[in-house]
């Protein structure tokens, strides 16, 4: 029999959509076949096992563990890194777990055995008929059915293939018992692992079926992990972009005292890459660079790149800086982006908001236009009756023992482009979002269940309004 692997994923896919191999074997038309699946993490551990019965006709084995991986992925936020005042890459691997399958099969081998021998170390032996050839193998599980059962019963049930002793006998892992006459019985079932896949990657993202040319600048729509992995040596026709849907056409407007983040996903080959930032100081050229270091497998990493954190302390110092990868040997291996330093003033509080994007890492954007907050207020009553004596109200009187609050907010952004609308889309499908405080990340749940792509055309200008709740107990006062 012979078992093969016919077709896998992607090596690095977003484990939020399934993810399939494909197996195929000889003996997939055998009683009772099943496909074993088992998934292991980085480190050889079974994250769970599956049997998967062939496919109609063509008797493939199909199955994708993203449901299994998504249970151990973690959050990426950025909410400890965010404030650092001095750019310094941070390692996201918990949101890039490294996987593979083991893979085997389960069947019915229609072998019987007509007698059992005493072997060596007291252990059970197997005598058939015919030659074993390849239908048995040392590491093999079996499952034995006696045909007299009065006789040893405790032989039934399964058991391991120790040794081949010869062309007709095999030696079991189950200890021999009694002797008999002529102990005769059937192999009902064989288990048997035959190979591990090579690693494969799975990040906390996901593939929207109907993306537009528009939001991710690809021709062909695909989402695949090669638009956006930076790679060392040769670089490819069209420069990988970082891990955002922000149109790298377009400057990123950012205030002087806002941070921000990206994530650049990195393969083996991008060892020793760095980030550079270069941006006009009184019109004389500024260049940093930030290294990654060694990378010894797909790594996603993440690093500030804000005015806060990279320390632009004045406008009229620097209007726009700019971002790409270099190789080590000082090649550009990304896209790059451009940022915008934005001076406008406004009349209400600008509130910056965090979300997760489609790839699992997490955009920023300020909102500059007019904040409102309400609150829900649910109260408990209890009445309680004066004596009178110390009160000049006599009677009855209601009182709150308890309350329950829900804070409620408005967000509108100011006039935006096109491309912006389609890149905020991410925030009304985040599974995360918050508001950047002074204090911290304030988690937030995006109520609104609706919206309306808008195009210059058709809707000549626009902005964006959002409505949220805090995810996150008010804490009233309570008796």
């Amino acid at each position: 029999m012979a078992m093969s692997i016919v077709f896998t994923p992607e090596l690095i896919a977003p484990v939020n959509k399934p993810m399939y191999f494909n197996f195929s074997s000889t003996t997939s038309m055998n009683p009772n076949y099943k496909y074993i699946l088992l998934v292991k993490d980085s480190v050889a551990n079974t994250l769970g096992a599956f049997k998967v019965p062939p496919t109609p006709y063509y008797g493939m084995g199909r199955y994708t563990p993203h449901r299994v991986l998504k249970s151990i992925m973690s959050d990426t936020t950025d909410e400890s890194f965010y404030y650092i005042n001095t750019p310094t890459w941070t390692d996201l691997s918990n949101g890039l777990n490294r996987y593979s399958i083991q893979y085997g099969e389960e069947y019915n081998p229609l072998l019987s055995w007509y007698d059992t021998q005493f072997l060596s170390g007291g252990y059970l032996g197997l005598t058939f008929s015919a030659p074993i050839g390849s239908n048995l193998l040392v590491g093999d599980i079996i499952t034995l059915n006696k045909d007299n059962k009065t006789i040893n019963p405790t032989y039934d049930g399964t058991c391991s293939v120790t040794q081949i002793v010869n062309s007709f006998t095999i030696k079991t892992d189950k200890t021999f018992l009694n002797n008999s006459n002529l102990e005769s019985g059937k192999i009902i079932g064989v288990q048997r692992l035959v190979g591990t896949t090579s690693n494969f990657y799975a990040y906390n993202g996901t593939n929207y079926n109907t993306l537009t040319n528009k939001q991710f600048n690809n021709p062909d729509n695909s989402y695949s992990y090669t638009k956006f992995i930076i790679v060392g040596g040769s670089q490819p026709a069209v420069l990988p972009r970082f891990m955002s849907n922000w149109d790298y056409t377009q400057p990123k407007k950012i205030k002087l005292d806002e941070g921000d983040m990206i994530q650049v996903l990195l393969d083996t080959t991008a060892s020793n890459s760095y980030l550079q930032y270069k941006s006009n100081y009184n019109g004389t050229p500024i260049t940093l660079t930030y290294s990654v270091g060694v990378i010894t497998q797909p790594t996603t990493l993440s690093i500030q790149v804000g005015p806060k954190n990279i320390g632009i302390t004045a406008l009229n110092n620097v209007d726009t800086y700019t971002l790409c990868m270099k190789s080590s040997a000082g090649v550009t291996s990304s896209q790059t982006y451009t940022y915008k330093l934005d001076n406008s003033c406004s009349l209400y509080n600008s509130v910056r908001v965090s979300f997760m994007n489609s790839f699992g890492h997490y955009e920023y954007f300020t909102f500059t236009l007019d904040y409102k907050e309400s609150y829900d207020i649910n109260k408990k009553e209890y009445t309680k009756i004066n004596d009178g004596a110390n009160s000049q109200f006599l009677g009855y009187q209601s009182k709150v023992f308890a309350q329950d609050v829900m804070v409620k907010g408005l967000l509108n952004s100011n006039w935006i482009s096109e491309s912006e609308y389609y890149y905020l889309k991410d925030l009304l499908l985040s599974p995360n979002a918050y508001i950047v405080d002074v204090n911290g990340f304030i988690p937030i749940l995006i109520t609104d269940t609706n919206y309306s792509l808008k195009t210059n055309v058709r809707d000549r200008l626009f902005n964006l309004q959002i409505n949220f709740k805090y995810a996150i107990p008010y804490l009233a006062q309570n008796l």
